[in-house]
């Protein structure tokens, strides 16, 4: 992948793991709406979220999986950081988002680019469960079995689709904590990250 898409991809791959936290058969679609209102129910009062996570992204170019892994935090009422072992991070808040990948720091504002614009908007869908902000650019489709909720997402407009094949994130059921998150680029390239021993604050802990 080229180096321009392949930080692109970075950023799309970092905001969907925003979603971490709480997310949402014809009918299952008509559940969503519902999902929305839990989702909005279970994080009013969240203030606070830990996480370990692993990380295992393919490579179509180099034929080969890349893995890795560190800890997530999300502090109210913006603080987002992933945090790698091998000394690589992204941090995000309202106002800024910074990387460092391979010995390299990058940093923008996070309304500077089209892009970055988008992801913002849905990190703020994925924290308050106001979906309907993000619809003219991602479509959402609803499923769920015994045991996870399941939201995929498929850009819609064709600049983002030149990165971003779909994205599929399973939900705990029981708690709304995200437990795997997958990104298929059109490439062939994917990534994907699952989360272990969650840890929610409620604000007043």
């Amino acid at each position: 992948m080229r180096a321009h898409s392949n930080k692109t991809y970075l950023v799309y791959s970092f905001i969907v793991l925003l979603c971490m936290l709480f997310s949402s058969d014809a009918n299952a679609q008509d559940e969503l709406p519902d999902f929305i209102k839990r989702l909005k129910l279970e994080i009013v009062s969240v203030n606070t979220i830990t996480s370990e996570v692993g990380m295992q992204q393919y490579v179509s170019s180099l034929s080969k999986v890349c893995s890795n892994k560190g800890n997530f935090r999300y502090e109210r009422p913006d603080m987002i950081l992933l945090d790698f072992e091998n000394g690589d991070y992204i941090r995000m808040t309202a106002e800024k988002f910074t990387m460092k990948n391979g010995g390299r720091v990058s940093s923008l504002k996070s309304t500077s680019t089209p892009v970055i614009k988008k992801m913002s908007l849905l990190f703020s869908a994925c924290m308050t469960g106001d979906f309907e902000q993000i619809t003219s650019f991602f479509n959402i489709d609803y499923h769920a079995n015994v045991t996870d909720c399941i939201l995929e997402l498929k850009p819609l407009d064709k600049k983002s689709n030149r990165y971003i094949k779909d994205i599929t994130i399973e939900f705990n059921r029981q708690d709304l904590t995200i437990n795997t998150i997958h990104i298929n680029d059109n490439s062939g390239d994917w990534s994907e990250y699952r989360f272990f021993n969650k840890h929610l604050i409620n604000a007043g802990n």
